[in-house]
């Protein structure tokens, strides 16, 4: 992370924590006000003890409840405020990252593509085009040859067979003619 995003981050949990800060105490003088207000009124009432520890309790319990609900609740506004800002300040940064990573990255290609020697590229596609083309007509050229291979060998017994009839009429006494 940047110094800039930890600083906004610190400087969004401090401001928070200062409103939550005076927005709890707010709350807790107002709780404590009814309190006490409430603690005075049960002193002017004449009861004994038990009864007086009775009401002791229940305030107590009742102003721990408020005051556990108030926390609760201003935790929970302190938590998202400070996620809403986290993620702001986040997506900010990650925006102005992408620019200068975009640039940058543009500048490389274009440096990159510029460098490119055409006149060795063209040589080289060239040359594989060839070696391409030379292996697919080789292919053909071994099947052309394995064709006449197989005529030939044909014809030969053709002229084998015509030469052996021509010699079994002349006797031994014609004329001779073999191929190969």
């Amino acid at each position: 992370m940047t110094n800039k995003l930890m600083n906004g981050i610190m400087v969004a949990g401090a401001s928070s924590v200062v409103l939550l800060v005076g927005y709890f105490g707010k709350k807790l003088h107002a709780l404590t006000k009814k309190v006490g207000m409430a603690v005075d009124d049960m002193a002017k009432v004449e009861a004994k003890d038990i009864q007086q520890e009775l009401i002791e309790r229940s305030v107590e319990k009742a102003a721990k409840q408020e005051v556990h609900k108030y926390a609760e609740q201003a935790s929970n506004e302190a938590l998202q405020s400070v996620k809403s800002e986290v993620k702001t300040q986040v997506r900010k940064s990650v925006d102005e990252a992408f620019d200068d990573l975009k640039k940058s990255v543009e500048d490389e290609i274009a440096d990159q593509v510029a460098n490119i020697d055409h006149h060795a590229l063209q040589k080289d596609i060239v040359d594989k085009a060839k070696k391409k083309i030379l292996e697919k007509f080789d292919d053909s050229l071994d099947d052309v040859l394995k064709d006449f291979q197989d005529d030939l060998g044909r014809v030969k017994k053709i002229h084998t067979s015509i030469s052996d009839i021509l010699m079994d009429r002349d006797g031994d006494k014609g004329l001779r003619i073999r191929l190969g």
